[in-house]
């Protein structure tokens, strides 16, 4: 799997946790989200261990995925640049 669809999905699959009550995807919407990127669960957990190893391209890919999960809610906005 190539980082940038790591960093995609698993933003995809935290955004919409996010927006449930709890914070918690259910598996039916994380199986969906999934589906779209033609990846698996063990496809995720296969990237980590591969890397896992390697700790600063983890903490790479961490802030790439921090970064995208932190927009300014405006950040859309004319006036915000």
């Amino acid at each position: 799997m190539e980082r940038s669809t790591f960093v995609d999905v698993y933003v995809a699959l935290r955004l919409s946790a996010l927006q449930t009550p709890d914070a918690n995807l259910p598996e039916a919407a994380r199986d969906s989200i999934l589906g779209e990127y033609d990846v698996s669960a063990d496809d995720l957990v296969a990237f980590a261990e591969a890397h896992g190893r390697n700790p600063e391209y983890m903490l790479e890919v961490w802030r790439d995925i921090e970064s995208r999960l932190n927009i300014p809610v405006d950040s859309t906005a004319e006036d915000s640049n």
